[in-house]
Order: structure tokens, then sequence, then C-alpha cells
């Protein structure tokens, strides 16, 4: 599997999540650089969105009638493993995400 096919199933799982629990689907961009955008954009909107939920809306979100947890065991985890996987692989190719806090969950600083 190839970095750019990691980054579209990322971007399937999060869009999978908003489009059945939150009825907010997404298209999906043809280039990579954009779907990696996009699947952020995805991301910060899903929890914006989740954070801002009551403990009874985030009891009644739900996912092929399945509850919250689900989410969470299941496309979230899913797409946490694939984005170690796209972390390993840049690595290995000698181009790491330089500067990125991984334990703070902060991206590069911005030169």
């Amino acid at each position: 599997m190839t970095i750019g096919e990691l980054v579209s199933h990322v971007w399937e799982l999060m869009n999978w999540v908003s489009s059945s629990a939150l009825k907010k689907p997404y298209e999906q961009p043809v280039d990579c650089l954009a779907m990696r955008a996009e699947a952020l954009r995805i991301i910060h909107d899903l929890r914006e969105t989740m954070l801002a939920m009551s403990d009874e809306d985030l009891s009644r979100l739900q996912i092929r009638d399945k509850p919250f947890w689900n989410m969470v065991n299941g496309p979230f985890s899913d797409a946490l493993t694939h984005t170690g996987q796209i972390n390993s692989f840049r690595r290995l190719a000698g181009n790491p995400v330089a500067g990125a806090n991984v334990f703070l969950g902060e991206p590069p600083k911005k030169k």
C-alpha cells in the first residue's frame, strides 16, 4: 500500500463517520495533497462538532446502527493505525515530519 492509498483510506474513514453520524458528507479530492488537507479538515470539523455536543447528543450518535464507541473502536482507531503507517513510511523514505510533536498532537511549526 502506498502513502497515497493510505491517505485516501483515512479520508474515506473520516468521511464515513461524518456522513453517517453527522449527515455531513464531503467531496473526495483527486489529488493526494488536496485529499490530505481535506482529511485534516474533516477531522477538525468532527472534533469541533463532537466537542460541542452534550453527553446525551454523543450517546445518540450512531454508525451502522451502532453507538458512538464503535466509531472510536472502528474507523477512528483504523485511521490512527494508518496515520502511524504513513509516518513510518515517510521515515523509511528519509522524509520524516520534522518538528511535529505526536505526543501532543502538534503539527510541525510553519517557517
